[in-house]
C-alpha cells in the first residue's frame, strides 16, 4: 500500500470513531443546558403555583396566574433563527415577600414569543428559555 492509501484509512477511522464521538458529546451537552435553565426557571414556576402569589409586569401591573403558569408549563429551549427580541421588561412573582424576578423580551418577528432571561443577567445574551403567550402579549402593550 501507498502512503496516501494508509493517510485515507487512519483518516476513515478517526471520521468513524470520532463522529459518533462528537455527536454524544453535542447531546449530552444540551441535556445539560437544559437542566440548568430548567433549574433556575423552576423556582419562578412553583412561586406561581404557591397560594397568596402575585405576578407583576413591568413592576406596575398584576397579572392572572393561570394564563402565566400555562405559559410556563411549556417552556421551550431552542427556535428558529433570525429573529432576537426589541423590548424587555421585567416579570416578577412575589410570595410571602420575596421576589423572583424575570426579564422577558419581546421576539421581533412573533408577537406572542417571549425570551426569558435572568434579571441579574445581561440581556442580549443566551436566553434561559422561550414562551408563548397571546395574554402576555396583550399585557405588555400597557408597559409603555
Amino acid at each position: 500500500m501507498d502512503n496516501q492509501s494508509l493517510k485515507d484509512k487512519r483518516m476513515l477511522k478517526i471520521i468513524a470513531i470520532g463522529m459518533p464521538i462528537m455527536v454524544v458529546l453535542v447531546i449530552v451537552f444540551m441535556i445539560y443546558l437544559k437542566s440548568i435553565s430548567d433549574s433556575i426557571l423552576e423556582p419562578f414556576k412553583v412561586a406561581t403555583l404557591t397560594s397568596g402569589a402575585i405576578v407583576v409586569l413591568c413592576d406596575k401591573q398584576a397579572l392572572d396566574i393561570p394564563p402565566i403558569q400555562s405559559a410556563f408549563d411549556d417552556v421551550f429551549y431552542t427556535k428558529v433563527s433570525g429573529s432576537s427580541p426589541t423590548r424587555y421588561e421585567s416579570l416578577k412573582a412575589e410570595v410571602n415577600g420575596q421576589s423572583i424576578e424575570l426579564t422577558i423580551g419581546l421576539d421581533s418577528r412573533d408577537l406572542n414569543l417571549f425570551w426569558l432571561y435572568l434579571a441579574s443577567t445581561e440581556t442580549g445574551g443566551k436566553p434561559m428559555g422561550y414562551i408563548k403567550s397571546e395574554y402576555l402579549t396583550q399585557k405588555i402593550e400597557h408597559c409603555e
